[in-house]
């Protein structure tokens, strides 16, 4: 289903994994965030989030490599995480790569 489409998504299913809290609970469009593809510069980036609250788990998901000289290519890049705050996500990712970024409140 496509992440734009998503209304809510029950996660019953994970109730061992101790990043939400009670056993079960529904995740709604409001609990979590998913970016449109971010082109990385080689520097750290802030992709805003919305929570007003520093996100709980986050993580970039590559969707085009590097070709080492800044430009998009076939190139695995190097993902490193900064810090969240309240208003952004930062990650710092190799020049040229691009990658979207998930965030949980």
């Amino acid at each position: 289903m496509p992440y734009s489409t998503f209304e809510s998504f029950n996660v019953q299913a994970f109730s061992g994994f101790s990043g939400f809290s009670g056993a079960s609970g529904t995740l709604t469009p409001s609990s979590f965030f998913i970016s449109s593809d971010v082109t990385a510069n080689g520097s750290e980036q802030n992709t805003p989030h919305g929570f007003g609250s520093t996100p709980s788990l986050t993580f970039a998901i590559l969707t085009a490599g590097h070709d080492n000289a800044g430009g998009e290519g076939t190139l695995v890049p190097i993902i490193s995480y900064g810090t969240n705050d309240s208003t952004n996500c930062k990650f710092t990712v190799t020049a040229g790569a691009k990658y979207r970024v998930v965030a949980f409140r």
